[in-house]
This record gives structure tokens, sequence and C-alpha cells, in this order.
């Protein structure tokens, strides 16, 4: 018999009644809002610095990352909040092809935007893989809590995630962006160990993902200079190891407690210093200490996702979680272990922390899906008929 998130070992009793707002999640959430808002300041000033000649605004990013980004998102965390998990179920189907439509307006001239060789922003400036994310994760909660089709069934419960995520993934990838591509990826992988399906299908599904998301690094030109790099850094160290030097010096010259906030150096050099590799200027001004710090809060966030979902009865709540938890902890891991030169850099964003309004809005309002489950263990249709 298939186990997982769908099994009676995860559903707890006396859990029918509303419960309280968890605290916890809002903390966590709120503290790691407040730490992205001083360091995206604190590194993006850097940036203006070049464009003090055109626009005199120095405080233009950050401007822009609290109004758009935490004050959209705060926005978007009390509506996910009080919206109600269970309602999102109805929007999957239409959300996930307005989604495709989205990852595809990209590259028509006009709507998309081009920078720096990349197309990954519509006008005005949205990034639809972001919002992917999130979308994806509702669209595989739905399927795979369905009561209507057979678990086994590998046609019905196997096939159209698979297809689902790997169009989002080759769209994501051709932008090129590996990195969110392969967060979604590893998303949709860990729904998929915690659904009903069969474990021959889940070994199978896993091993066929894993065997294509290698082929598309090693045939991407992309990701294969990013792979050469991280082996070979001193030979790329003016191109795709640029970055990479620059972080490894930041990471090691933060030792315990940091040189100072405000105080970085490499965050001059690193091209990305606002996002992909803000950890870099977290190491260095703080040291481990403030590392550690920024890391046991998206720890602790991801952590209490995963709590929410073993006590929640309702299947699609329970996927919910896991999946957004999920989202989260891969996240933070591929931003980090690229700031720290564990893996080839990928551009990944920090969550909560690096800069993107488009990013922070998809975060916070995870966390607002969170607190919905969290306070809503079992739906009330749910309730009322347990009460009946």
């Amino acid at each position: 018999m298939a186990t997982g998130v769908g099994s009676r070992r995860f559903q707890p009793a006396n859990i029918a009644q509303r419960k309280p707002m968890d605290i916890w999640v809002f903390i966590f959430t709120l503290a790691l809002v407040v730490v992205g808002l001083w360091m995206v300041y604190d590194t993006s000033y850097v940036k203006s610095f070049d464009e003090l000649k055109v626009t005199s605004n120095s405080w233009k990013p950050i401007a822009k990352q609290a109004s758009l980004g935490a004050l959209g998102g705060m926005f978007a965390l009390l509506f996910c909040w009080q919206f109600g998990y269970w309602r999102l179920r109805r929007f999957a189907i239409p959300a996930i092809i307005v989604g495709g439509i989205l990852l595809i307006a990209v590259y028509i001239p006009g709507i998309g935007l081009n920078i720096n060789g990349a197309s990954r922003w519509i006008r005005p400036g949205i990034q639809p893989s972001e919002f992917a994310k999130f979308i994806l994760i509702v669209y595989m909660a739905r399927l795979f809590s369905r009561k209507d089709k057979e678990v086994g069934d590998f046609a019905e419960f196997v096939v159209p995630p698979i297809a689902v995520m790997m169009g989002y993934v080759a769209l994501i990838a051709k932008q090129p962006d590996l990195g969110t591509a392969f967060v979604m990826f590893l998303t949709g992988i860990t729904i998929f160990v915690v659904s009903p399906a069969k474990k021959r299908h889940l070994i199978a599904v896993i091993s066929v993902l894993l065997a294509l998301a290698l082929t598309v690094i090693l045939l991407s030109s992309h990701g294969k200079g990013r792979i050469l790099a991280f082996m070979h850094p001193e030979q790329f160290k003016e191109t795709y190891g640029y970055q990479v030097k620059h972080s490894r010096w930041a990471v090691g010259s933060g030792e315990v407690v940091g040189v100072g906030l405000g105080q970085g150096r490499e965050k001059y050099y690193l091209p990305q210093q606002d996002s992909d590799f803000i950890f870099a200027t977290i190491a260095e001004e703080t040291g481990f200490v403030g590392s550690i710090v920024v890391i046991s809060l998206i720890l602790g966030l991801g952590l209490r996702g995963l709590t929410i979902a073993s006590r929640t009865q309702d299947p699609f709540g329970r996927i919910l979680a896991v999946g957004f938890s999920a989202l989260i902890l891969w996240q933070a891991f591929i931003n980090i272990a690229v700031a720290t030169i564990m893996i080839p850099a990928t551009g990944v964003p920090l969550p909560f922390i690096s800069n993107g309004a488009s990013a922070l809005i998809v975060m916070m309002a995870s966390s607002g899906v969170l607190l919905s489950i969290a306070q809503h263990p079992l739906p009330p249709s749910k309730r009322r008929k347990e009460q009946a």
C-alpha cells in the first residue's frame, strides 16, 4: 500500500476546530523581510553609484523593494491567510494555463523584457517564473489530493504533473534561468516523494527526471560554463568564475563576527550583490554568527511549515504545506550553497531577502498559505460534516 502524505499515520486526532494563528510563521517571515530590506539597501546603493549621474537617486532600489515587494507581499500574505487555502483548489487548472502563457510571454517582443541577454521579465518588470512556482505547487496539490480517481493510476496521477512540471522547467531554463528551473524541479520532486503515488512509479519518475535534468544542464552552454568555472575557477576568473571568486573572498573575510554592517568590500565587485550573491555580503559583514542567524530563520520557517503539514488532516492542505516549505528550503539551500562555493553558480534569490519584488511577493504569499493551513487543519466544509 502506498504511504506518504495521504497515509493515516499523518492524521492526528482532535483537530476539527479552528486553531489560533501560528505566531512562529509570522515572526520568522517578518524577521526575514526586515533583514532583507536592510541588506537590499546595504548592497544596492553600491550599484546606484554608477546611476547617480542619470537618476540622482540612491534610494530607488530600496524604495521599490519596500513599496512593491514588502508592502505588496504583506497584502499577499494577509490575502492568502484570510482567503482560505481550500479555495485555491478551484483555481488550480486556470492558473496553470495562465502561468504557461506568462512564461511564453517573456519571449514576445514588446511584452517581454530582455536584460543582459536573459528573457525573464514581462513589462513593467514582473518575473513570471516566480509566480509559476506558486502555481505549480497548487496544481500538484490539487492533483494528488483527488479522490475521484485511483491513486495508483499512472496515467491519471503521474503523467499530468510530470508533463506540466517539465514544460514549466523547460520554458524557464530557456530564458536562461537554470537556477529557478532547478528549484522548481526539486520542489516538484519533493511533492512526488510525499504523494500517495506507488513506490515503483515514484522511483521511475525520479530516475527519468534526474536524467533529463542532467542532460539539459550538460547540453546548455550556460550551464556547462558554470560547471567548468566551478571545477576550474582560475581558468574562468574573468568570465563565469568572476563572481565565484569575489563571493569566496567575501565569505572568507567575514570570519566569526564579520567586518561590520555596511563595511563589506566585495559587494563593490559582485555583479549580483543585491540578489543572487546577497548571502556573500551577509557572511562578510556579519560573519559566521550573522550567517547562522539568517540560516536559522529560514530553516525555522521551513521546518515550521513541515510541522503544519504533519498536523493537517486535509490532503490538499498537507501537500500545499509540504510544497511551500520545500520551495523555501530548497531555494535557500541553493542560494547559500552557491555563495559559499559548494555548487556551481546559479541565478536563485535568497528567500525573503534578495532584491526582487516578484520573488518577495510570492514568498510572503506562501507564508500566508501556511498561516491559513495552520489555522484550518480541516477546512470548514469538512468540519461541518464531522460535527453533523
